[in-house]
């Protein structure tokens, strides 16, 4: 594992004790930013590893992540990657998660589905593992 990846996580929950002092609003906006850092972190670490698993390789620059909590509270995190593969294929994942990151270190599970020049090269429910 990429040493920045597994600092992320660290780092996203030690945040979420310092808002003790803010706001209700300011400390729900951080934890949803927190568990989106989480989220993207991990997608973007364990996408890039089921892609290559799949004989297409990411370049070096790996995948780029985004990940947005859904409305109404932290009970799904919607979450889409894109990157190139060495071949220089446009490579995207997307999918959803209702696990909160942290749950397990190994594997995020939810329904995730990973294209290569838009067509389908494998189908999730576990990133990692």
């Amino acid at each position: 594992m990429r040493l920045r990846h597994l600092i992320a996580l660290p780092i996203a929950v030690a945040s979420i004790g310092l808002v003790a002092g803010c706001s209700e609003d300011d400390r729900e906006n951080l934890l949803d930013d927190g568990v989106e850092l989480a989220v993207r972190n991990f997608a973007a670490l364990q996408g890039a590893e089921q892609f290559n698993h799949a004989g297409h390789e990411i370049d070096d620059d790996g995948l780029k992540c985004t990940a947005t909590v859904s409305e109404g509270g932290r009970e799904a995190v919607d979450v889409e990657c894109t990157g190139t593969t060495v071949d220089g294929g446009e490579a995207v994942l997307s999918g959803r998660t209702s696990e909160l990151p942290g749950a397990s270190i190994t594997e995020l599970e939810g329904d995730f589905t990973a294209t290569v020049d838009g067509e389908t090269v494998f189908t999730t429910q576990e990133l990692g593992g």
